[in-house]
């Protein structure tokens, strides 16, 4: 009888989240930065080539990222505060190597599923109001699993359509080939669309790939947004998650308790740090 165990190596530089034919992988930071095999793909086509969040130009410091479930994902960010006065708690650090007193958190909370949705709260944690801009980069290149990794084997055509009056971005992609075999030839055609929503609070403007935001936060106020991706393959617009439960009002709790984001608004963090006093 053979006793030896299988040894399995899980990848650690992705985070997976995935439902029916979706799969989201990221980078270790939660972000999809181009690399090969990191994504959203929706039906083996990657509907997203490039997603990550700006404040001010610079990314958040990834503090806890997580999966809660095979679907849903919450990660923690902190960013030093943009209008910190020099030398104000600069002795108390924390686990991302940041002032900690003086913060602005940001919160996400994922679910995929036939497409994505994201809702992100920023949350003030300093003793003054401050303002800043918040960037969503996104890009689709609709390549395949395998495309990603090598050269591609269809080109086609992208065109982006902004509208800003619905806050939606159309990423459209469309291709065609001719094909013979033994049995068959014609044309092949391929048809993809990137549906993607916002619901924020703040006005929105969209250009070279980025939604930006001017945020304006007094003390210990919250920002939120949500973002939904849906799938459009071949015509047929796929349902995935959108209800973007936070934005909701809370007189209607059937779709604030149809996702997991409601709860999430339960979870606290609890940051314990040794301070050495100093001769």
């Amino acid at each position: 009888m053979d006793n030896r165990l299988v040894r399995l190596r899980p990848r650690s530089d992705t985070i997976y989240m995935a439902r029916n034919r979706t799969v989201l992988a990221t980078a270790p930071d939660g972000f999809v930065h181009g690399e090969a095999n990191h994504g959203l793909f929706v039906h083996r086509t990657r509907f997203l080539s490039r997603y990550r969040y700006l404040i001010n130009g610079k990314p958040p410091n990834p503090v806890a990222l997580s999966n809660l479930d095979q679907h849903s994902w919450l990660g923690y960010y902190i960013i030093t505060s943009p209008g910190l006065r020099r030398g104000e708690d600069t002795r108390i650090l924390g686990p991302a190597g940041v002032i900690t007193q003086q913060t602005l958190e940001l919160r996400s909370a994922r679910i995929v599923g036939d497409g994505l949705e994201d809702n992100l709260y920023l949350t003030n944690y300093t003793q003054h109001s401050i303002s800043f801009r918040l960037d969503l980069e996104i890009d689709a290149d609709f390549a395949d699993p395998s495309e990603t990794r090598d050269s591609r084997q269809q080109r086609g055509k992208i065109d982006q359509n902004w509208r800003a009056d619905e806050r939606e971005l159309r990423i459209d992609y469309s291709a065609r080939h001719r094909y013979r075999n033994q049995s068959e030839s014609g044309l092949a055609e391929i048809h993809r669309v990137a549906v993607v929503r916002i619901q924020a609070a703040s006005p929105v403007r969209f250009g070279g790939h980025r939604f930006s935001f001017k945020v304006a936060l007094a003390p210990h106020e919250e920002w939120r947004m949500c973002l939904t991706l849906q799938a459009k393959i071949e015509g047929d617009l796929l349902v995935g998650p959108t209800a973007c439960a936070d934005m909701v009002p809370a007189a209607d709790p059937s779709r604030r308790a149809a996702s997991f984001l409601y709860r999430t608004r339960r979870l606290s963090i609890v940051h314990e740090y040794m301070i050495t006093a100093q001769p």
